[in-house]
C-alpha cells in the first residue's frame, strides 16, 4: 500500500509540474514594428544621426550681434552724423571778432576723421562681413542628434531592442 500511495503522490506531483511548466512557457513572437532588429529609424534626425542647427538655420553663420548683419557700426566719434563740431569755433562758425571761422569755412562742423564723413565705421566683430561663425554647429550648418546618439537609430519601443516580444 504504501508504494501505491508514493506512486500516486509521484504522479500527482509529475502532473502539477508539467502543469506548471506547459502554463509558464512563454511564446516570442517576432517584432513586426523593427522588422526583428531591435531598432527604429530616429525621427528627430530622419535617420541620419544629424539635425539641422537651429540657430544658424542649417547656414552655419549667424548674424553679428554687433551690427545686426550690416558690416558697419554708427561712428563712435561723430555718432552716425559724419562731422563733429568744429572746436576751434565750439560750432558756431565765426570766431569771436565775428569773422568766418578758418577753420571750418563757417560751417561750425568738422568732417569726422575716423569715419572719413560717412558716420559708421566697419564693424571689428565680423569685419564687416555682417556674419559670424555659428558657435553651436561650429560652422558646420547641422548638430549631432541627441535623441540617438549620433547613430540614427533609437531602440524599438515594442520590443525594447530584443526584436522580439513575448504576447
Amino acid at each position: 500500500m504504501t508504494l501505491l500511495k508514493i506512486n500516486n503522490n509521484m504522479y500527482r506531483l509529475l502532473f502539477i509540474l508539467s502543469l506548471l511548466f506547459f502554463f509558464s512557457c512563454e511564446t516570442k513572437k517576432s517584432c513586426e514594428i523593427c522588422s526583428a532588429t531591435g531598432k527604429l529609424e530616429c525621427e528627430d534626425c530622419n535617420g541620419e544621426g544629424e539635425k539641422i542647427c537651429n540657430y544658424c538655420d542649417g547656414d552655419g553663420d549667424r548674424k553679428c550681434s554687433d551690427c545686426y548683419g550690416d558690416g558697419e557700426i554708427e561712428c563712435s566719434w561723430c555718432y552716425g552724423k559724419g562731422y563733429k563740431s568744429c572746436s576751434y569755433c565750439y560750432g558756431e562758425g565765426r570766431e569771436s571778432n565775428g569773422d568766418e571761422c578758418f577753420d571750418c569755412s563757417g560751417t561750425g562742423r568738422k568732417r569726422c576723421f575716423d569715419c572719413f564723413g560717412k558716420g559708421s565705421e566697419q564693424c571689428e566683430n565680423c569685419w564687416g562681413n555682417g556674419k559670424l561663425e555659428c558657435q553651436d554647429c561650429d560652422g558646420m550648418g547641422k548638430i549631432s542628434c541627441k535623441t540617438c546618439d549620433k547613430e540614427g537609430k533609437v531602440t524599438c519601443y515594442k520590443c525594447d531592442g530584443y526584436g522580439e516580444y513575448v504576447e
